[in-house]
């Protein structure tokens, strides 16, 4: 037999061989997948997040008004982290704002100025929380941020409290 013939030969064994020997391994067993949970309950039940929701806006606002003399307090302390839990807080607390403004049934130009306070507070707190995550000595420093924005953060808190539910 040519020496080609005899390895191509001496080749098909060997693989046959170790097809015979090892055959062919078991499917793998499927992963049970768990049902999913139903969802049977409010939004309004405590999630443990850590934060209690306002059930008005008022409730709302006042927890806004004061989150945010808190922060300034912090700030003026030189507490970054502090002021930086307090600014995650504000930020929950804002987070429930439109859904209370429409539970509140205002009129439109209510709504209207409730939704823009609101978008105002998270543009302004939304820059003071990248102040607060930014490397010490890169760009302003916090309190001068919110030095910065003080008088559009006073602005908006007065329009959302001027609001009659």
């Amino acid at each position: 037999m040519p020496r080609s013939t005899r390895f191509a030969a001496c080749f098909a064994i060997v693989a046959a061989a170790g097809f015979a020997a090892g055959g062919c391994s078991p499917a793998p067993q499927p992963v049970a997948v768990k049902p999913a949970l139903a969802h049977d309950h409010d939004h309004d039940d405590d999630h443990d997040d850590d934060h209690a929701h306002p059930a008005t806006l008022a409730e709302g606002v006042a927890a806004l008004r004061k989150l945010a003399t808190d922060i300034g307090t912090k700030l003026a302390e030189g507490s970054r982290d502090d002021a930086d839990d307090i600014v995650h807080d504000l930020g929950h607390t804002l987070e429930d704002l439109p859904a209370l403004a429409a539970k509140a049934k205002l009129s439109a130009a209510a709504a209207e100025t409730a939704n823009k306070a609101i978008g105002e507070l998270e543009e302004c707190f939304g820059k003071l929380d990248e102040a607060l995550h930014a490397a010490e000595g890169q760009g302003e420093s916090p309190a001068e941020v919110h030095a910065s924005l003080k008088d559009r953060i006073e602005a908006a808190l007065k329009a959302l409290e001027e609001i009659k539910e």
